[in-house]
């Protein structure tokens, strides 16, 4: 936890009875990011990458991914479109598919996300038209389920019924009064509520969550606006604030005819952060442009013990089955960055996900729909720049 500690400045203190707007009123740290220039080989921050087909059985098969989570050496998968969850095996063979629509206990109306409860091996889903969360096994068998009350967007789960929630809410009679807003939820009361974001700046909204140290209850929210928030929770209220802010080149440069393709927008300029995950040893996250019906995608990595950013960029090929800019540059792709360090007991692992259905000119291996691809990462230690 130490090696992170020192990339962020400590700006308050709070408690739950001081003034909610005072979350809006900091000016975080800046960071300069890179555009990561300088070439590397792929080998130089991973030890080894893989294919893993995901198999269906015939008939039943993800038509999408739009959430991705593990259990130990386990699978999950969602499936929105479908309303399903799919589980499959770390060889890419299907051993479980849930899809119960309904408004019974163990149904659902809209899965909106699931998160996975490591310690119990459960996963819970979050039903938003029907504001409940709804538990099963790793075997997909249904648990208990109960109404929680709330539209939102994101969840973390504390301990027992108590979870740490993002949720917009929006008034549309009065958009000066627009919010984004931190919760904590415990058992049919909130025991705590804090703004992140009021006004119609739809750039501030918060994209992701996640938990760097579940025993430390540290917890990261990334935000819209290319602002990475930190919050550490004690004593289950969040008692510290710390900030940073990542500016990004954002000059025509970037726009190189290598780097770009085509994309339907309504929007003539947007800049965003997304998929922002973090372990011990790196934070990753993607970098995404549009400007003029362009997009310029890439993933960045930060490694806090060695002071030093990599940008997907900047990696060279040097593995015989992998090619990095096709896969990172695919139309019509769905593409997820997951750092998973309990994942089939590697250190550290980053798990793209990608939908080929609709990508073209592919020169793969695989002829399947679907494939994920496993890229274990060197530790820190290891890892030697030039």
């Amino acid at each position: 936890m130490s090696r992170l500690i020192y990339l962020f400045i400590i700006l308050s203190f709070f408690s739950c009875d001081k003034n909610e707007d005072e979350l809006s009123t900091f000016t975080p740290e800046v960071l300069h990011v890179p555009l990561g220039s300088e070439k590397l080989k792929v080998s130089t921050i991973f030890e080894s990458v893989e294919y893993l087909r995901l198999r269906g059985n015939g008939t039943l098969y993800p038509s999408r991914v739009d959430q991705l989570e593990f259990i130990d050496d386990e699978i999950f998968i969602m499936d929105k479109s479908m309303g399903a969850i799919f589980k499959f095996s770390s060889d890419g063979n299907l051993l479980g598919f849930l899809s119960k629509s309904g408004e019974g206990p163990e149904e659902y109306q809209y899965l909106h996300r699931f998160i996975v409860d490591q310690k119990n091996q459960r996963i819970e889903l979050y039903d938003k038209v029907g504001q409940k969360i709804i538990t099963y096994d790793r075997d997909l068998n249904f648990i208990e389920s109960f109404r929680i009350g709330l539209f939102f967007e994101n969840f973390v789960k504390i301990n027992n019924r108590k979870y740490l929630i993002y949720t917009a809410q929006d008034n549309v009679l009065n958009s000066e009064n627009l919010t984004d807003n931190l919760l904590i939820w415990n058992n049919g009361q909130i025991e705590f509520s804090a703004i992140l974001r009021r006004g119609t700046d739809s750039k501030s909204q918060t994209r992701g969550i996640s938990f760097l140290d579940s025993n430390k209850e540290i917890l990261f929210i990334q935000s819209y606006n290319d602002t990475i928030y930190k919050y550490s929770v004690e004593d289950n209220l969040l008692t510290n604030k710390i900030l940073v802010q990542f500016q990004f080149p954002l000059t025509k440069q970037l726009m190189s005819v290598d780097e770009i393709h085509e994309y339907s927008s309504e929007s003539s300029f947007s800049t965003a952060i997304d998929n922002l995950l973090i372990s011990e040893d790196v934070i990753s996250f993607n970098y995404v442009h549009f400007e003029n019906n362009k997009m310029l995608s890439m993933c960045y990595y930060f490694f806090p013990e060695l002071n030093k950013y990599i940008s997907s960029k900047s990696l060279y090929n040097d593995f015989d089955n992998f090619n990095l800019f096709k896969h990172s540059n695919l139309k019509g792709s769905i593409f997820f960055n997951v750092i998973d360090p309990d994942y089939l007991s590697l250190i550290d692992i980053e798990n793209t996900s990608v939908n080929f259905k609709n990508a073209i000119d592919l020169n793969l291996p695989f002829e399947d729909q679907m494939i994920l691809l496993l890229l274990k990462m060197k530790d820190p230690s290891q890892i030697e720049f030039d």
